[in-house]
Parts: structure tokens; sequence; C-alpha cells
């Protein structure tokens, strides 16, 4: 609301509702949360992803609630979702906005189990579709779920998608639940895939107003290549991942882009870059770019 009033110039309006949501986020942290634990409620997957996916944990936390999330996860429940409708979304949006600290790592591995409850387990049953609940037989410790083999996608909010197109393609979106924006008509956005588990290719586009965001990566033994297109009138950051090298080199169709840290050579489109311990972010406009990213002196 502070945001939207903020858009529309109603400044007294926007600093009021700025104040209520700062106020409502020190009421939720005092009665949910556990400075000393870093969890939030019983350190439940959707206690802790909740509050992530809200954006309302205190910054100075966020890495131990993550870590907290991650590990209820992965040795808790063996790398298994276990939330309700509204937990599930949350899990997912949390992990894939802490994509780049391990959670694109952790979402790989709810994505691909095979063993209940998962999709994956979904997929090793046959199903083509998300079914009505996690589990369509006897599954041990649980009571018996509800059979149904009929392409129903009726489990809410079940989707996994964010995954694919946010974490492994890399395309930019708004959050569902929490703060995160945008532009409007993919103005501006970003293009950040990860390279995670033993995929070595992804690719996905997006239909937008102003035209096709496409994104298409695929790795080899020595390099990367990520190829992105920008539709006219809007500019992109491709977040290109360095995996671990470092020191790397960006070319793009052979010609040189970025190197030592600066931009290196001139390519029409390509307006900037800056590089971190992981990754060498560029700035572009419209058009279509085929980067190559290797290891270099």
């Amino acid at each position: 609301m502070a945001r939207a009033a903020e858009v529309l110039g109603r400044s007294e309006d926007a600093a009021r509702y700025a104040a209520l949501a700062e106020e409502i986020r020190g009421s939720f942290n005092a009665a949910c949360f556990d400075p000393g634990s870093g969890n939030y409620a019983a350190g439940s997957q959707t206690a802790n992803g909740f509050a992530l996916a809200l954006g309302v944990v205190p910054e100075e936390h966020r890495g131990e609630v993550v870590s907290n999330l991650q590990r209820e996860i992965m040795e808790t429940h063996g790398g298994h979702i276990h939330t309700g409708h509204a937990g599930t979304t949350s899990v997912i949006e949390a992990l894939t906005r802490h994509a780049g600290t391990g959670g694109a790592e952790t979402l790989f591995a709810l994505a691909t189990a095979t063993t209940y409850p998962g999709w994956g387990y979904m997929v090793s049953r046959g199903a083509t579709t998300i079914w009505e609940c996690w589990g369509q037989d006897w599954a041990p410790g649980h009571k018996p779920r509800a059979t149904s083999h009929r392409a129903d996608s009726m489990m809410m909010w079940g989707c996994i998608d964010k995954f694919f197109y946010h974490c492994l393609a890399g395309l930019d979106e708004p959050g569902f639940h929490g703060p995160d924006t945008m532009t409007p008509g993919f103005r501006e956005f970003r293009i950040a895939p990860h390279v995670t588990g033993d995929v070595t290719w992804a690719r996905a586009s997006i239909r937008t107003v102003r035209g096709t965001v496409a994104s298409n990566w695929r790795l080899t033994d020595d390099s990367l290549a990520v190829e992105a297109e920008i539709p006219v009138n809007s500019r992109a950051t491709v977040v290109i991942p360095k995996l671990g090298w470092d020191s790397v080199a960006v070319s793009e169709q052979g010609r040189p882009v970025f190197r030592h840290g600066s931009i290196s050579g001139t390519v029409a489109g390509v307006l900037g870059g800056v590089e971190t311990a992981t990754h060498v972010a560029l700035r572009v406009g419209s058009g279509a770019y085929s980067f190559t990213v290797a290891s270099g002196p």
C-alpha cells in the first residue's frame, strides 16, 4: 500500500502505510521470532518459509533462518516438503529468493526426490500433472491418502514452476507473498540462471507486452554459454555465474565483453558490468545476446 501510494503521488498515505508496515513487522517478530534459535514459532518449514517469503525477517538473522529452513528440509525430513497449502508456496518463494545461498540446491532436491511426498514421487508413479494430494496410496508412517489418477490439478499452490523459471532459467518475476517488485511490463528485469544439481542446460521464455523475454544456458566442461533475449524498449541485467572460478573472461559470440573486473570490449547493447566473488552482472539493452564465460587469467 505504501508503494502504491508513492507511485500515485500520495506522500502522506505512503508515509502512513510505511510506518504501519514497520509496526506490523515489529509486532509479528516480537510475537513469533526467537532470536536465540533463529526460528519462527516451532521452526517448521511453514513458519520459517512464510516469514522469509513475507520479507519480515530482520536482516541480521536472515541467513540463520534460511539455514534453519534448509536444515528442516534436508535433515529433519530427508529432502522432502512438509507443509500445507500456504506453506508450500511460501517455502518455494523463500528458497527462490535465496537461490544464491543454497536455496537453488535445496529446491532441486525437493523437485527431484522420487520418494513420498514430493513432485518427483508423483512423476515416478506416472503422474502427468499434480495430484489432488501428495500421495495416492499407502505411504510409510502416514494414513492412506485419497486415490485419484485423474488430471485434476487440485492441490492449491502446489506448483513447482517458480523453481524452473526463476532458479534454473533465471527469469525475473515479482514475488507472490513478499515485497519484491519490478517495473511494469518487464521494462527492467534480471536474468540470473543458477547451475545446480546435475542439470547441464535450461531454457525458458515469457511473452510480455513488449515482446519475448528468454533465457537459454548450457554448461560444458570448461565454459558456460548464456543466451538472453531482451525485448524492444526494455533493459536487463544478465547475471552470469562464475562456477567457482577465481578469474573469468566473458565474450559475446567470440568478441571480448568483460575481463579483469571491467568491460573489455565494445559490443552493441552491452552498457556496463560488475564482478563479484560469485558472478558477473552485465547491463544490457534490447536485443539477442550469446555470452560465454570461461576461466581466464
